[in-house]
């Protein structure tokens, strides 16, 4: 209680302030973009994920670029992402031709990440 009054009076002092419909006190779970905080812990959102895995295989370029933005917001929580994206990324090279053949959509490698 002692930290919500310092904030408070924190935001008071900077004349700002919050609207009380729009709060949340007490919470043991926050979604905050994009994020799970739940005790301390920050985590991915189910939703995200299940959007991640359930992405279409890139048709071009520019949904390729789409998709790995998405991934990119998650990378700290996927070990070696870098390695794993490193494929996809050579893609985006001007003088790399578009290849997605039937090998890449079969491997699923747009989905490896997770």
């Amino acid at each position: 209680m002692e930290h919500l009054r310092k904030v408070l009076a924190r935001l008071r002092e900077h004349e700002l302030y919050a609207k009380l419909s729009k709060c949340s006190f007490a919470q043991k779970q926050i979604d905050f973009l994009g994020h799970v905080i739940e005790e301390g812990r920050i985590k991915m959102d189910q939703q995200k994920i299940q959007a991640i895995t359930e992405w279409l295989p890139p048709k071009d370029i520019h949904a390729l670029r789409s998709f790995l933005g998405l991934c990119n917001f998650y990378r700290q929580f996927v070990k070696s992402y870098s390695l794993i994206a490193v494929q996809l990324t050579e893609l985006l090279k001007k003088a790399t031709p578009w290849d997605w053949g039937p090998k890449r959509a079969d491997e699923g490698c747009h989905t490896d990440a997770l």
